[in-house]
């Protein structure tokens, strides 16, 4: 059976609606925290209201231990700085070798925590308590593929003063890494050429990589723990676009042959993605009973530049060539963006072995543009194009079965 593939202006009010209820009824929606608690509880009344099954499922999350670890490690980076500087114009070795250790352990720590979702560090912060929603939408018959949307209600910290508007994060990441290898390498040569005295040329690189400590301090502040952004195209323009599909295809009273469709709106995503790790881990054998595709919505706000994130080579590229398939039958520009790294919302489903990828506003674009901040500035069509591209994308994967 094919759906037609379209959000009728009654659900995207309906959509839109939902985020300003949200927006309305909500506390700041901080990870595990009271806001995103009341907002979860708006969620699941919709769930309850368009899916045949429901459940929600306590998890533990740490939030605020990747600010705290970020903050840890770019104050580290700046004292190695000041102790090579020190070390070179003193020509002792000491101060050098405490400063190749912390260059080389912050980097590590660093690229594990950001890059690769590390949680083994989470101890940094308090134990909290957040859920994760689940709804189901059944197929006719006995399915032979499950597609699990993805979302979530918790909103990121907000940025003090970003220079570079979006692209801040990005711009603070590059210049990190680089000034933390150039002061590891030079460091390493220093202490290798015997830490001479006074040498011009050292003493020019140790200026050079002084010329980074602001970097790192500003990077070190640059999140307030105490504050989170309003979250809008981050989370709730995802969940209402989510929710949007759920009840299109309740109001039309129709349903896949052969395909579930399900919503999970993770707990503490914004806490190392608390709530999709807990999913994943928790029920990696029980969703292996027939094939499963996890697609979250990322940064949805506007149709300019829609993209599909995956990794290359893997299940990830699969799920990721089938929604790429559904857009062009769309006649709806979608870019691809590979994501190398654990840097994408499918990362703790793809590695728990499922076909995964991610949708959302191109990173690209983001960057340049910003991001939503009141629901007036929400791009209708945005929506509405999201979620003619999800159903669609349903269609495929019911096509092609098992």
């Amino acid at each position: 059976m094919t759906v037609v593939p379209e959000i009728s202006e009654k659900v995207l009010a309906y959509a839109l609606g939902f985020v300003r209820k949200a927006i309305d009824q909500t506390r700041p929606r901080r990870a595990a925290g009271e806001g995103e608690q009341q907002a979860q509880k708006l969620t699941l009344n919709e769930l309850m209201a368009y899916c045949d099954e429901t459940n929600e499922e306590k998890i533990r999350a740490y939030p605020g231990a990747g600010t705290r670890l970020q903050k840890i490690v770019c104050l580290a980076m700046a004292a190695a700085a000041v102790l090579f500087a020190l070390s070179v114009f003193s020509g002792t070795a000491t101060a050098a070798s405490i400063a190749i250790v912390l260059s080389f352990c912050g980097a590590g720590l660093f690229i594990y925590r950001f890059f690769f979702d590390g949680t083994k560090l989470s101890f940094l912060a308090a134990r909290r308590t957040s859920a994760n929603l689940f709804g189901k939408r059944y197929a006719r018959f006995e399915p032979l593929r499950r597609v699990v949307l993805v979302t979530r209600c918790d909103a990121p910290q907000k940025l003090r003063k970003p220079i570079f508007g979006s692209a801040t994060p990005n711009l603070l990441t590059l210049t990190g890494l680089l000034g933390t290898a150039l002061l590891f390498v030079c460091t390493a040569v220093f202490l290798f050429a015997g830490a001479p005295e006074k040498n011009g040329f050292f003493g020019f690189l140790a200026v050079v990589c002084a010329l980074f400590v602001p970097c790192y301090v500003y990077a070190a502040f640059l999140a307030d723990p105490n504050e989170v952004s309003a979250g809008i195209s981050e989370a709730l323009v995802p969940t209402a676009t989510a929710l949007g599909v759920l009840k299109s295809l309740y109001d039309r009273s129709e349903r896949y042959e052969r395909t579930e469709v399900c919503l999970l709106v993770s707990g503490a995503e914004f806490s190392a993605r608390a709530g999709s790790y807990a999913f994943a881990k928790k029920h990696k054998k029980l969703y292996s009973d027939i094939p499963t595709v996890f697609i979250p919505i990322e940064t949805l706000t506007t149709t300019k530049r829609l993209s599909v994130f995956f990794r290359s080579g893997t299940g990830s590229a699969q799920a990721a060539s089938v929604v790429a398939e559904a857009a062009d039958n769309l006649n709806l520009r979608l870019d691809r963006e590979t994501s190398p790294l654990g840097s994408a919302c499918f990362t703790p489903f793809a590695a728990a072995g499922f076909d995964s990828c991610s949708v959302g506003t191109s990173r690209r674009l983001l960057a340049k543009d910003g991001e939503v901040q009141s629901v007036d500035e929400i791009d209708k069509n945005a929506v509405a194009a999201m979620g003619a591209l999800l159903i669609e994308s349903l269609n495929y994967f019911d096509s092609y079965g098992g």
